[in-house]
């Protein structure tokens, strides 16, 4: 009791499949997009900086940003 059939098992793992597929998906993107943003923002927006320099300061937050979105 409580086991379920056959193909109850069967359907559990391939939606099981498509999920761990899908999450894999969706991290090796979010790791393309922040590679993209970082080579983005170093070389075309002047690069990173800490300290009087608020332009290169400023870079750090979009990065961060999908940073926090990705992961």
């Amino acid at each position: 009791m409580g086991k379920g059939n056959f193909d109850e098992n069967g359907s559990m793992r391939l939606s099981l499949r498509w999920y761990y597929s899908i999450v894999v998906c969706s991290q090796i993107i979010g790791v393309i997009a922040v590679i993209l943003i970082g080579i983005f923002l170093g070389k075309y927006r002047g690069g990173f900086g800490w300290g009087s320099d608020l332009e290169k300061v400023f870079n750090y937050h979009p990065l961060f940003m999908t940073l926090g979105m990705v992961f």
